[in-house]
């Protein structure tokens, strides 16, 4: 419990709110781990993985466009530059970093919100890898506003290709939030285990569970179609 209190305490002073200067000290500093060490154990795999493809791809065209060695050090850095960058922007929640930096910045409203999740599921529902798709976060305690950002955890299947499948999935959802413009803070769960991580007062809106673990762990949570956020 202490820990979840020290993460929200920290969360709230990485916010902007009006009338403040942008804090822009969270730009390098998500540029430089993206939440890394906090993604469950197959997200984390995935991701370095294909970075270091991407970036092992990308040194050939980088070192003839630059006329240098493959392993030139400014052949080197340049890709690494390039591909931490471009997962950056497409797969690290941009928008709820620029939401939290820029206090000018707001979300799209609680309309957008649920009809970009209610789209969200049923891409989702098109996967079996998926068991569950969660809500937590101001949602779920009545205190959404418009600096709020959407906390979305995808608890996944158990299995090897499941994890796989889930975890590009995951990496793919990101991207489109970045496409529409929508804060979101989201990651995989390898199991329920990781989303003990989430605060204890929040009970979570469920739009997606199948499966026996899901059906365990969210034994009390019924499914839900939001069109609106429930009342506390």
């Amino acid at each position: 419990m202490a820990s979840q209190e020290n993460s929200e305490t920290k969360k709230r002073g990485r916010k902007s709110s009006a009338g403040e200067k942008p804090k822009l000290r969270n730009i390098p500093r998500n540029w430089l781990h993206q939440a890394l060490f906090y993604m469950d154990r197959t997200e984390f795999l995935v991701r370095i993985t294909v970075e270091c493809l991407a970036f092992s791809i990308l040194l050939l065209p980088i070192s003839m466009l630059l006329q240098t060695m493959l392993f030139d050090r400014g052949t080197l850095i340049l890709s690494f530059l390039l591909v931490h960058s471009t997962f950056w922007i497409l797969n690290s929640n941009w928008w709820a970093l620029m939401l939290f930096t820029f206090p000018g910045i707001r979300n799209s409203g609680e309309r957008a919100s649920c009809e970009y999740l209610s789209r969200m599921a049923v891409r989702l529902r098109a996967t079996d890898s998926i068991a569950a798709l969660a809500i937590y976060g101001s949602p779920t305690r009545g205190a959404w506003h418009d600096k709020s950002d959407l906390d979305l955890r995808i608890l996944r299947k158990e299995g090897f290709v499941n994890g796989l499948i889930a975890a590009a999935i995951t990496m793919r959802e990101r991207a489109i939030a970045f496409l529409y413009g929508q804060p979101i803070d989201l990651f995989l769960a390898d199991s329920p285990a990781f989303l003990k991580k989430m605060r204890g007062d929040e009970e979570p809106i469920i739009l997606l569970k199948r499966g026996r673990t899901a059906a365990n762990y969210f034994a009390n949570d019924e499914v839900m179609i939001v069109d609106t956020w429930p009342e506390k």
